[in-house]
């Protein structure tokens, strides 16, 4: 090993430096003890520097560690969010260069994109022009860039991206950034989208079921009195009966229409006595109220 090594070349150059002070090799107890003292120096300095060796290989190891947790935590991180972080040199030439262990954002490896010039074949046919714009831009441009795009994925599946990168200061025209799936993040924003237009129409269908449904219940009540004259025929007589029916009938879809609508009242100030006096203007002279014999002063 490299600690026996460097003591067995401590150890000639210990002897060396002996013969050397005693060029008769005759014995000497002073060279003697000097010779030990030098060899107990030797291994003393040997321990030492293998002492320190030792404390620096276990906190390079502890070192490697927590930078491997550290990078498994990122890697895991990066795929939980799908997401992929890289870097691209526009006057390279070449396709981006992708972290690994990032989101498969394309459903092929990285190796695998790597190997392109360029990713253009992935991106879905309507953006294409949308993103060769953008990377002209880049060339020229040192503000952050938001993009989103889609892709095709080998399985025909279209997914859609949002790219974010910043230039990096001090370099020609290189890039970094990273780049999300927002797929379901957009399938999500239809589907609020869809409801909220649904919640809209039923908002406006029950408005206007309201409107409709207040002068119904008017000409239903007119036509019932048209109903009790007596000055009428039986063929008129007729005709308002089937007037009333299609009334009903219509007044029934309104009712139908206010059921599919969950309305939230809330309170507001009013006028009893003109809500009233609408009422009365309508029900004064109505048979209904002759046969109940309620009397309107």
């Amino acid at each position: 090993s490299f600690p026996t090594r460097r003591s067995s070349d401590l150890a000639i150059v210990t002897r060396c430096l002996y013969l050397l002070l005693t060029p008769d090799h005759s014995f000497s107890p002073f060279y003697e003890v000097l010779h030990v003292l030098i060899m107990i120096a030797a291994a003393l300095l040997v321990w030492f520097m293998n002492r320190n060796r030792r404390r620096s290989e276990e906190r390079l190891e502890s070192t490697l560690v927590a930078l491997q947790e550290r990078t498994d935590d990122l890697v895991s991180s990066l795929n939980s969010s799908r997401c992929a972080c890289w870097t691209l040199d526009l006057d390279s030439g070449r396709s981006e260069r992708w972290y690994s262990g990032s989101y498969q954002l394309y459903g092929r490896p990285y190796s695998e994109l790597e190997q392109l010039s360029s990713l253009q074949p992935l991106v879905h046919p309507e953006d294409d022009q949308r993103l060769r714009e953008l990377m002209l831009l880049m060339r020229t441009s040192w503000d952050p860039v938001v993009f989103e795009h889609r892709v095709i994925w080998p399985n025909g599946e279209i997914h859609t991206l949002e790219m974010r990168g910043n230039r990096v200061a001090g370099r020609r025209c290189v890039w970094r950034g990273v780049t999300l799936d927002i797929t379901e993040r957009k399938k999500t924003e239809a589907a609020l989208l869809r409801a909220e237009k649904l919640a809209a129409m039923g908002r406006l269908a029950s408005t206007v079921a309201h409107e409709i449904n207040n002068p119904l219940e008017s000409v239903t009540n007119l036509l019932f009195l048209a109903r009790s004259s007596q000055s009428l025929d039986s063929e008129t007589q007729v005709y308002l009966a089937t007037a009333e029916r299609e009334l009903a009938r219509l007044s029934n879809i309104t009712r139908l229409t206010l059921g599919f609508v969950r309305t939230s009242a809330s309170a507001d100030e009013t006028e009893v006595a003109e809500v009233v006096n609408e009422v009365l203007s309508i029900d004064r002279k109505s048979t209904r109220l002759n046969s109940s014999h309620i009397t309107i002063s």
